[in-house]
């Protein structure tokens, strides 16, 4: 018999698959890489679909994204070169996450 998963809620920083080790240590080396500064781990209480992946798809699930106030908000807004270096981070997370090839 499997056990049972808690279905309501997933926490990356309660999974402690050497995958989910692997895709944090990826971020945050992408993170600094990009922006010359440590990443900053938050929080958040808001529900997002990445839970979806980590506990459904066995892939660790991480929420990353650019300086943001009043998210879904009438008057959202976000930091433009917040921006910048998220897409900078991102891809370089992705090269290394998922590797790269001579074309």
């Amino acid at each position: 018999m499997r056990p049972q998963l808690d279905t309501s809620r997933y926490a990356l920083s309660q999974d402690s698959s050497a995958k989910a080790a692997s895709a944090i240590t990826a971020l945050d080396q992408a993170h600094q890489s990009a922006t010359g500064e440590a990443l900053a781990r938050e929080a958040i209480t808001a529900t997002t679909d990445a839970r979806f992946f980590g506990l459904y798809a066995d892939t660790p699930a991480l929420v990353y994204g650019p300086r943001a106030e009043a998210i879904h908000g009438f008057n959202e807004r976000v930091d433009l070169e917040s921006v910048r270096r998220v897409t900078k981070a991102t891809a370089m997370f992705i090269a290394d996450w998922c590797g790269t090839e001579e074309i």
